[in-house]
């Protein structure tokens, strides 16, 4: 009997991940859903995250493997997500891990229900009852507008179960890296109809220690520019104006997040914290979020007194996150 064609395929992004990505893989390869299609794209790994996709792929014939240049992970998946040819398409990151049953619910879930897109929780998250938002309506009050533009939970990639869609061969081409997971679902969701929220904690999520969270390059601050721009090119989509208070509110509360780790992460080391500072706040997308949002938006105070004084403000932040760091230790004794 002829093997049954897959209904899902899982892309995985995967760059300096040579450690943690056949873990990743063994979850997937565990799936109870029958002819899973595994897509790992090498992002020009320096180190021998290709070699070891090549050698998992040998090992299972449902697991392909694409090379490409680095790119970032926004177009890691979206040029493995425009080659699927199965009905649905999911993303896992590769220093993830996957319940056994988490595509196999989802599936359920969205077919049940003839959702466009299905979502769970993460592994440590109380579960709920199901939720289904029935309209476009729906979608946009209740799911888009409150979480996705305001950078929550709903920018993820990797707790959804996605129908596939035509919609991809016109996904705009974005040289990004930060923030890649928010540009991909604001496409995605701009023609989803009915959406579900399992609330079951299926995906396990880790954090690495060497994540670029913790890390803070030009690049990184040329990503969240280019983010703001994007978020704004597409919110007629969305019914939004692209001056809408909820963009800036999110621009405010990334470049905060960017001055948290100018203060505590990792620069390069022609860079200075106060030079980081000073890049981020006088970024022009950042000023005209200053110049727009109300005096009462989050971070605003503290990223127009950063504009001003950098040293300053990289000095309170690192000695509020040593504070924080001592309290903690107080507090696990």
């Amino acid at each position: 009997m002829a093997a049954q064609a897959p209904l899902i395929t899982v892309i995985v992004p995967a760059c300096r991940a040579a450690a943690t990505l056949p873990r990743a893989i063994a979850s997937l390869r565990a799936q109870t859903v029958p002819d899973l299609a595994i897509r790992i794209v090498d992002d020009g790994s320096p180190d021998d995250t290709g070699a070891v996709a090549d050698a998992l792929a040998r090992q299972d014939p449902r697991i392909a493997v694409r090379h490409q240049r680095n790119q970032g992970g926004y177009f890691a998946r979206l040029n493995a997500a425009r080659v699927a040819t199965t009905p649905w398409l999911a993303f896992v990151d590769a220093d993830d891990t996957a319940e056994p049953t988490l595509y196999a619910e989802l599936l359920a879930f969205a077919q049940d229900n003839d959702l466009d897109v299905a979502e769970c929780e993460r592994v440590g998250v109380p579960e709920r009852p199901p939720e289904v938002l029935p309209d476009r309506d729906a979608v946009f009050r209740r799911y888009i507008r409150p979480n996705l533009l305001e950078g929550r939970g709903a920018s993820f990639v990797w707790d959804k179960l996605y129908r596939n869609t035509p919609a991809l061969a016109d996904f705009a081409a974005l040289p990004i890296h930060q923030f890649d997971d928010l540009c991909l679902n604001l496409q995605f969701l701009r023609g989803v109809r009915r959406l579900g929220l399992l609330h079951r904690p299926l995906y396990r999520y880790d954090v690495n220690p060497g994540s670029s969270v913790r890390r803070l390059t030009p690049r990184h601050v040329r990503d969240l520019r280019n983010a703001i721009a994007f978020r704004r090119t597409v919110a007629p989509a969305y019914g939004l104006a692209p001056d809408d208070p909820l963009f800036d509110a999110w621009a405010l509360k990334n470049a905060r997040n960017f001055l948290v780790v100018a203060a505590t992460g990792t620069l390069p080391a022609d860079w200075s914290r106060a030079d980081a500072a000073r890049v981020i706040t006088t970024a022009p997308e950042v000023q005209d979020a200053l110049r727009r949002a109300p005096r009462g938006t989050p971070c605003r105070r503290l990223l127009a007194l950063a504009a001003r004084h950098p040293a300053l403000v990289i000095l309170f932040l690192s000695l509020a996150a040593r504070l924080r760091r001592l309290l903690s230790r107080r507090h696990s004794k």
